[in-house]
């Protein structure tokens, strides 16, 4: 019992500097964001207002190892962003240049989409899409959380705001 205490206090250290520091796991991987499918291309719903200087979207297929993931897009730039806006995975956003930007990228079933956007002040926002087994159809969107809608960002989106 006695050598509980020493992990205890570090467990409970860690806890404290990540909860003064802003850490939030959730919010780092459920991100204020969904991913669409319109037929041709990947769209990203951004479902808060923000400026966005960076974008960065891998995808990972199989065994979910290092060999299988893939950047398909990276662009920088300048996007102000309504909650709502769209943006074509590797296509033409105003205010986005792109760096790198695969025109073969599908939402094939059980594959992950690892999105990352940095805002004008520098802070860094993420979110993980898992595709469904029965895939992503046209028009549909999908929620970090997994959840298929039929918009990009709805009221009770348990990411906006937060």
């Amino acid at each position: 019992m006695v050598k509980m205490r020493p992990l205890m206090a570090v467990v409970c250290a860690l806890s404290s500097v990540a909860m003064l520091s802003g850490c939030n796991r959730n919010y780092e991987i459920l991100g204020p964001y969904s991913l669409g499918f319109d037929g041709t291309h990947l769209v990203i719903g951004v479902c808060e207002d923000m400026t966005i200087s960076g974008v960065r979207l891998s995808q990972t297929t199989g065994a979910r190892r290092a060999d299988d993931t893939r950047v398909v897009w990276t662009a920088v730039g300048d996007l102000h962003a309504r909650s709502g806006d769209t943006m074509i995975v590797a296509g033409q956003n105003s205010g986005l240049r792109n760096s790198i930007a695969l025109d073969d990228v599908n939402p094939v079933p059980g594959s992950r989409f690892d999105l990352g956007l940095n805002d004008i002040s520098e802070a860094s926002l993420s979110a993980a899409f898992e595709i469904p087994d029965d895939g992503l159809a046209p028009g549909a969107w999908l929620t970090p959380l997994g959840e298929i809608r039929d918009t990009p960002c709805e009221p009770d989106d348990p990411t906006v705001g937060e």
